[in-house]
């Protein structure tokens, strides 16, 4: 998968991301430095949002990438939870000499963490798409 090959050029593409990034991190704090500070944004009832000047503040636009990365993000999520609660009640187990108790405990417990973090997560984009 990553030979010899792969790597520098595996190495060149995270170097161009990451200065990429920093660009667009410097470019957008440059335009809020710019901007006057103004006063939360009026829902008219129509539902848009509107500025103190009267007009329309434009809503960012949710993409089908932009829903798969969200389930996406949900799904590594719930994995990763799972196997730290598995990692961390295996090492407790190992080191306490207790056979199966702390993996089980701990792994339901990492169950249940990634569970929330998904409820909490589909709310949260429930009420951004709204």
């Amino acid at each position: 998968m990553f030979g010899a090959k792969k790597l520098p050029e595996l190495a060149r593409s995270l170097g161009k991301s990451l200065s990429e990034f920093k660009k667009g991190r410097d470019e957008g704090d440059a335009s809020d430095e710019k901007k006057p500070p103004s006063a939360p944004p009026r829902e008219p009832a129509g539902g848009e949002p509107i500025d103190l000047a009267g007009s329309r503040i434009p809503m960012p636009v949710q993409t089908v990438w932009h829903g798969l990365a969200t389930m996406g993000s949900m799904g590594f999520t719930l994995v990763g939870c799972t196997f730290l609660g598995l990692f961390v009640g295996y090492s407790l187990d190992r080191w306490l000499k207790t056979s199966p108790c702390f993996t089980i405990l701990v792994l339901l417990f990492g169950i249940a963490a990634g569970f929330i973090n998904i409820f909490y997560s589909v709310a949260a984009h429930g009420r951004r798409s709204a």
